[in-house]
């Protein structure tokens, strides 16, 4: 069928006739092969009973092309990152400015709003940073 799908419980469904078959030998559960396990069965008329559907044929429906899409994820929060170095930014949240404890140590700041679209970067920034001219929806 060529589909990927992550463990879990999965059930089938069907239309027109259904080719279900038993067996009885050897249906000793859990029943495994490479590709699945079967636990047990829900039937209460046939305990020791294997059910298996042969020969499926599936149709997909509503698939859409396959498109290749490359995601670039660049809005990082400060405990995420690693280094050896403290950096506090201050006062937050802020109304006019905000204060670089060590701007020698930033490289440049991202002034993003609350849905992470970017506003502003300031590169070599200073140990003060004028920002009043930004909504309050921003965050540095």
């Amino acid at each position: 069928m060529n589909v990927s799908l992550s463990p879990g419980t999965y059930a089938m469904r069907r239309t027109g006739t259904a080719k279900l078959y038993r067996n009885n030998g050897g249906a000793v559960f859990p029943y495994s092969t490479p590709e699945l396990v079967i636990t047990g069965t829900t039937f209460s008329s046939y305990p020791t009973y294997y059910f298996y559907f042969y020969n499926l044929n599936f149709t997909p429906t509503c698939e859409s092309a396959r498109t290749m899409v490359t995601a670039e994820i660049s809005c990082m929060s400060t405990s995420e990152t690693q280094t050896k170095e403290t950096v506090k930014v201050h006062p937050n949240p802020f109304s006019d400015y905000v204060n670089i404890s060590r701007p020698e140590l930033v490289k440049s700041i991202k002034v993003t709003d609350v849905t992470g679209k970017l506003i502003r970067t300031i590169p070599n920034p200073d140990a003060a940073l004028m920002l009043n001219d930004l909504s309050q929806e921003c965050i540095c």
